[in-house]
């Protein structure tokens, strides 16, 4: 998992980095405070599993996360 982030989004990319991503979770800034503190580190290098609607956006798969309990972090 490879994460980015803008001033409005965050990303956790799966696989591979932008714009070769496979499969994308989208946090977007308004919803960032509810996340763990410090997110790039947090989920970096870990196991994990998302849940939600999955959309498609400019030809990838991606998830929107609102909340924190769409995120499972792996053992």
């Amino acid at each position: 998992m490879f994460i980015s982030q803008k001033p409005i989004l965050f990303f956790l990319n799966f696989e591979k980095p932008y714009p070769n991503q496979c499969f994308t979770g989208v946090i977007f800034s308004s919803n960032l405070y509810k996340f763990a503190k410090d997110p790039e580190n947090y989920y970096l290098n870990k196991i994990v599993r998302i849940r939600g609607e999955i959309k498609e956006y400019r030809g990838k798969p991606e998830i929107i996360l609102e909340t924190p309990d769409q995120i499972e972090v792996g053992k």
